[in-house]
């Protein structure tokens, strides 16, 4: 697999065009979705805390972790993912996620 990819069986992450791909064809992500999405991906099985998180994805800024959240669900969405049951993102009960 090229450098430029990620691969995240059926999916890859295109890091060059910086989207989400099925196939060819581009699955549209908003752009906190794609940063949460790349960094998630980029540390597989490391835990990486809520703060991590937040200060990736908004550096600088300050956001409740309810905008964090919202992107973890518009990915699960977009990835066909369950919370109960992740295959690719797992809820870490009051300390993050992993991937």
């Amino acid at each position: 697999m090229d450098a430029a990819y990620l691969p995240l069986p059926p999916f890859r992450l295109n890091l060059r065009a910086e989207q989400l791909e099925l196939g060819d064809a581009p699955i549209d992500l908003r752009p906190k979705a794609y940063a949460l999405l790349h960094r998630l991906a980029s540390h597989p099985g490391e835990l990486l805390t809520k703060d991590r998180l937040l200060e990736a994805v908004w550096p600088g800024r300050i956001i409740s972790e309810g905008g964090l959240s919202e992107l973890v669900r518009e990915l699960r969405s977009v990835l066909g993912d369950n919370a109960r049951h992740p295959r690719f993102i797992e809820t870490v009960h009051g300390r993050g996620y992993r991937f």
